[in-house]
């Protein structure tokens, strides 16, 4: 037996099919939407694992009173829009921060590196991700000609965009944060006074091979640049220790970092920790002796 239908009940059939397959089609157009990912197992306090890759912190001592300094250092490679939000979050806050910036970002954003100049944070160098690829052949070893001549010239080109960067802001430029981490070879050290290896994952404060610029990477990644949704960025920020570096991105691709950053700052400040400059973090403790009479 078979149902005839009117003609009417056939175009609305028609166009019900039709609909069905232009939402299908739509929703396989969407972009695919990533899951939150898993965040890592807790201590028995309740804390998140902190990363085991990295030179040790400063320690106590360093930055704030009572020793709960943090700093928090933006990487700046490209775009214009996430750095201004960064800076607009940082001003409502009234919190400081480093910035390090590649030579031709900021020779094309001289507006905001003035801007931070004027907002009390310091600017950095960043070397550009292509800057320093070398070979696997060459030697690594603390000694020797070629890997002695690679650290000279590599040095030497940090000192010379540090000086073209230091005449854009007006300021003198301290800190240098190498492209590549794990290809930069030197000595770990917890103060950051003599060098810095750069394991994979992340690594410590360190000084320049021969200059007056002192290499610095970070302590503790945010993971904010994979844009892994605003919740778990600020859950790594809850791993954070006094004398801490923090890497973040004020870069466009990193889209969520303007929205993590208050919640982040609420985050230290939940630990009692207090973001301070990264000199003043890095910079060795007071030797002590006997109080002197403040006249």
């Amino acid at each position: 037996m078979f149902v005839t239908l009117g003609r009417s009940a056939r175009v609305w059939l028609v166009v019900l099919g039709g609909l069905v397959a232009v939402l299908a089609l739509g929703r396989a157009a969407l972009p695919w939407q990533r899951g939150e990912p898993v965040a890592p197992a807790a201590r028995a306090s309740g804390d998140p694992v902190r990363p085991t890759s990295g030179a040790p912190a400063p320690g106590p001592g360093a930055g704030a009173p009572g020793g709960r300094g943090v700093a928090l250092t933006f990487d700046v490679l490209e775009g214009d829009a996430v750095v201004v939000q960064v800076l607009d979050v940082l001003a409502w806050r009234r919190v400081p921060a480093t910035f390090f910036v590649t030579l031709p970002w900021a020779q094309g954003h001289r507006e905001l590196v003035r801007r931070m100049i004027d907002e009390g944070h310091e600017v950095g160098l960043r070397e550009p991700p292509a800057g320093t690829l070398r070979r696997a052949s060459e030697p690594r070893g603390p000694t020797g000609g070629a890997a002695d001549a690679g650290r000279s010239a590599e040095a030497g080109r940090w000192e010379r965009a540090a000086a073209a960067l230091a005449r854009l802001t007006g300021r003198p430029v301290r800190f240098v944060r190498p492209a590549l981490v794990g290809l930069w070879a030197g000595e770990r050290d917890r103060t950051g006074g003599a060098g810095a290896d750069a394991p994979d994952g992340g690594a410590g404060p360190g000084s320049a091979a021969g200059g007056s610029l002192r290499a610095v990477l970070w302590t503790l990644d945010l993971q904010d640049w994979m844009n892994p949704g605003v919740d778990y960025v600020v859950y790594r920020a809850q791993a954070a220790q006094p004398g801490d570096v923090l890497l973040l991105q004020a870069s466009d691709f990193a889209r969520q970092t303007p929205r993590a950053l208050p919640r982040v700052l609420d985050a230290l400040a939940a630990r009692g920790l207090e973001p301070v400059a990264l000199h003043r973090l890095l910079a060795p403790p007071a030797p002590e002796g006997p109080s002197r009479p403040r006249w």
